[in-house]
């Protein structure tokens, strides 16, 4: 049996699911001055918080606003009657989601919106766009084996129908990877980066003899490929959770908070719906607060490299519940979207990556694992074995 952290912002490497270890870390020294410091952005009660909601509107300052954001839409939350909201929305030249209840609007149209919504209006935001929560490999870069072999027991090989499904909302995963053609991508998109495919076969990419063998090898993966915005990732969230899938893999972030994604994330919870998500890579700059990780019923997982140690880069703060390998970490790569290629790499449908974004397909493999043996278990109970069977590499206490 494995200890569990309690203390200040560690990290607990994921347990032993499957006969496959993984390891926690203890956060920097600094963690806690970073967590109860001075700047008020990085405050714990910020970390912990539900999101409230709240009304934003762009008025006359919209296009500063939408250039701030980096969008030029944003997300109308509404309550009543849908029927005269659609139409409404349908006018402002919007579309309206009756399962969480938002409209999608352009900016100079949102402020007008609001105003006819009156009384049905709840919360208004901007479509802020996230990001992938990876770094590529610089050149020369070798793939290690190391986090295959904390990860996973090559002469496991489960049958299908024993793994829960996982949910990848990210850059669609690409056909063009063998070892990836049984994924089903929900809205038909195209792969137009590697990012998603590399999650993906952490995750559930199968012991064939080709490629890497994914922590859940074979289990069902259900695709929704993203723009990266806030509406557009809680569609895809939804959406998903519909579709079957019992495990949401989240390897992007957000810079500021999202009331859409935070209703998608609840839909999903309520559900009975795992969501992971990574914890962020500015943990050698500031440390920032990113979302949808420091949101409560999400597993957030940090980043660990080979030596057990934290990454340089991965986030640490009370939010984070978990550790894996993020550094170095062996994926598939469509060859056409192969970014190591040119540069004395192989032109062998290989990388070698690092980024929290591959941590949390780690901890989302081994929910698959677990609701996949127990399918009784709410996400809350599923969490709290994954952390009581967690390795504790930090001081106890």
């Amino acid at each position: 049996m494995v200890p569990r952290t309690t203390g200040h912002a560690r990290g607990l490497l994921l347990g032993t699911l499957a006969s496959a270890a993984f390891l926690a870390a203890p956060a920097p020294a600094s963690a806690a001055l970073r967590a109860v410091g001075a700047d008020p952005v990085h405050t714990a009660a910020r970390v912990v918080g539900t999101p409230v909601a709240a009304t934003e509107l762009p008025g006359a300052t919209a296009s500063r606003l939408g250039r701030t954001a980096g969008t030029d839409r944003w997300l109308v939350g509404v309550r009543g009657d849908h029927r005269r909201v659609a139409d409404l929305v349908r006018r402002a030249g919007g579309r309206f989601d009756g399962s969480l209840g938002f409209a999608s609007v352009p900016i100079d149209r949102a402020t007008r919106l609001a105003r006819q919504l009156g009384p049905q209006l709840r919360w208004a935001g901007p479509d802020v766009k996230g990001r992938r929560l990876s770094s590529f490999e610089q050149p020369g870069g070798v793939i290690s084996p190391w986090s295959r072999s904390v990860g996973d027991v090559p002469s496991l090989d489960p049958a299908d129908g024993t793994l829960a499904p996982i949910g990848i909302v990210d850059d669609a995963v690409s056909h063009q990877v063998q070892e990836l053609s049984r994924a089903t991508i929900v809205n038909h998109a195209r792969a137009g980066e590697a990012h998603g495919t590399m999650v993906a076969s952490v995750a559930a990419a199968p012991w064939n003899g080709v490629g890497v063998v994914g922590v859940a090898p074979r289990a069902p993966l259900l695709s929704w490929g993203t723009s990266f915005y806030c509406g557009d990732v809680s569609d895809g969230i939804i959406t998903l959770v519909r579709r079957g899938a019992k495990v949401i893999n989240l390897s992007l972030g957000f810079p500021q908070n999202c009331f859409t994604l935070w209703n998608a994330i609840s839909y999903a919870y309520a559900r009975g719906v795992a969501v992971v998500a990574a914890a962020g890579n500015d943990g050698d700059v500031r440390n920032t607060l990113t979302y949808p990780a420091s949101y409560p019923h999400v597993i957030t997982a940090a980043a660990i490299d080979s030596g057990l140690a934290p990454a340089s880069f991965s986030n640490y703060d009370d939010y984070v519940d978990v550790a894996a390998p993020g550094v170095d970490v062996p994926v598939d790569v469509p060859k056409k979207l192969d970014h190591g290629r040119g540069r004395g790499k192989p032109y062998d449908g290989l990388a070698a990556v690092s980024g929290t974004s591959f941590a949390a397909p780690y901890v989302s493999g081994a929910m698959s694992w677990l609701l996949g043996a127990r399918p009784g278990l709410d996400p809350g109970q599923a969490e709290a074995i994954l952390r009581e069977s967690s390795r504790d590499l930090a001081d106890p206490g």
